[in-house]
């Protein structure tokens, strides 16, 4: 399966650029869960990430989640 033109875009940035869009994730949701107390008694929670353009934001998405749900 081809990749659109949108994800063969995001094949062409740089690893500084998707870098720095993960920073920029980081700290919209670290604003967002100021505002939105996640409880459960769970001790496993499940998120989906819908539109991740480009694998390498992956990881980042990963550690972003697990630092802001201490999980």
């Amino acid at each position: 399966m081809a990749l659109s033109n949108y994800h063969q875009q995001f094949t062409l940035k740089s690893d500084e650029d998707i870098q720095r869009r993960i920073n920029e994730k980081e700290q919209e949701l670290a604003q967002i869960f100021e505002f939105v107390q996640l409880s459960t008694e769970s001790s496993i929670i499940r998120v989906a990430v819908l539109g991740c353009a480009d694998k390498r934001l992956i990881q980042g998405h990963k550690r972003i989640f697990e630092k802001e749900l201490n999980k």
